[in-house]
């Protein structure tokens, strides 16, 4: 487009000031000529351009997508590195052809007891309501670790106290609202760890020490997501809460970043840990199309079509992974997966606030498909407890 470019401002000064014996009518042709070249050009020339400036635009954000890429991993490791309370923190790079080791079980699995929802809308508050129970109730020794309490406690359900009813209205109320976004999660957290919020029994942070970690591609909203139904009927008023919630967080420094595609390698590597447990935003009904048509279109690698079913937000617990081959046999997505040669070494063990089931096994592929799904923003939020004696 450079190379089209007329620089009208040098022809103005030639024919005013370089030339002064030029007469009035000359130069008043030669602006009315100017002027003609111009208008040609705007209104012609450029609708024939069209094509090279949106490809030139594109180049441009092309680009540009290494340098903010490059911003965004650094800015993804210091907060790793915050999390993880390590100097440096560089994330191990799971193969997925490669079984995991570590314990004598295969399990990597947080010890933390399942509760279902009790509406159709509260899987996020649930979420948060299964961390209180793994902050509360378990001893400082047992509150992390591979073994056979674990392995207990885990295939385990159990609804919720009155207690724990009273706390469900209290979270609640501090959210305000029915139609939950990722940040309203993070300012809920955010507001237990400073204890602005009264729970009972209150948490002994004297005795536990609690950090966050919140990543998404869009730190913001996404005003493409009105388009689907799921965020269509309360969008604008929903709008105007996340985005002041964004703004508040930013205020705050919040530990939260941008990241456009979050290698799943980290996300296994953090979720294996002993203390780390995450909660995440998946497009239920990729999991449910998959139990309902396994055969239909799918690859081990599903891409969200609006022909075919429409998006449906749904907030799941992960709390580790396996690498137990009867796990990994039980797997969703187990039988149709060619992602690594029909093989699956590792699967991830969630605790769906939707489900009957004390814990569900995913495989990598059917997890990151539900939660990479177009309107989920690969929204997920990392939670870490450590108890401070050990």
């Amino acid at each position: 487009m450079q190379r089209n470019r007329i620089d009208y401002s040098k022809r103005y000064h030639h024919d005013f000031y370089e030339e002064p014996h030029v007469s009035h009518s000359t130069a008043l042709r030669s602006t009315i000529h100017a002027l003609n070249s111009c208008f040609h050009f705007v209104f012609f020339g450029a609708l024939d351009h069209d094509g090279l400036v949106e490809e030139e635009q594109q180049q441009a954000q092309d680009d540009n997508y290494g340098d903010d890429a490059d911003d965004e991993n650094r800015n993804l490791y210091y907060y790793l590195s915050q999390f993880c309370k390590e100097e440096s923190c560089t994330p191990v790079q799971i193969n997925r052809g490669i079984s995991l080791t570590r314990g004598p079980s295969g399990r990597r699995v947080t010890n933390i007891i399942h509760c279902q929802q009790q509406d159709i809308w509260d899987c996020g508050i649930t979420c948060i309501q299964m961390i209180l129970r793994w902050l509360r109730y378990c001893s400082a020794d047992d509150r992390v670790g591979v073994g056979s309490s674990c392995h207990d406690i885990c295939e385990s359900t159990v609804p919720l106290s009155s207690n724990e009813m009273e706390d469900r209205y209290r979270i609640q109320s501090a959210i305000g609202t029915d139609s939950i976004w990722s940040i309203d999660l993070v300012m809920l957290l955010d507001g237990i760890v400073r204890q602005s919020i009264e729970l009972f029994p209150r948490i002994d942070f004297q005795s536990v020490m609690v950090s966050y970690l919140f990543t998404s591609r869009k730190l913001g909203v996404d005003d493409s997501h009105k388009s689907l139904s799921y965020y269509k009927k309360s969008f604008r008023w929903d709008e105007y809460r996340v985005k002041k919630h964004f703004n508040i967080a930013q205020e705050r420094h919040l530990p939260m970043t941008q990241v456009r595609n979050l290698d799943m390698n980290i996300v296994v590597d953090l979720v294996s840990r002993e203390d780390v447990v995450a909660i995440a935003l998946i497009d239920n009904n990729v999991i449910r199309r998959y139990e309902e048509e396994p055969e239909l279109d799918w690859d081990g690698n599903y891409v969200y079509d609006s022909k075919y079913m429409t998006f449906s937000g749904h907030y799941v617990l992960i709390c580790g992974i396996s690498s137990e081959l009867r796990d990994i046999n039980r797997a969703k997505g187990n039988r149709l997966s060619k992602g690594n040669d029909g093989k699956q070494k590792i699967c991830m063990v969630i605790k769906n606030p939707g489900s009957t089931e004390p814990f569900e096994l995913l495989t990598l592929d059917l997890f990151e498909s539900a939660w990479k799904s177009k309107g989920t923003d690969d929204d997920i939020i990392f939670i870490r407890a450590v108890g401070k004696q050990m």
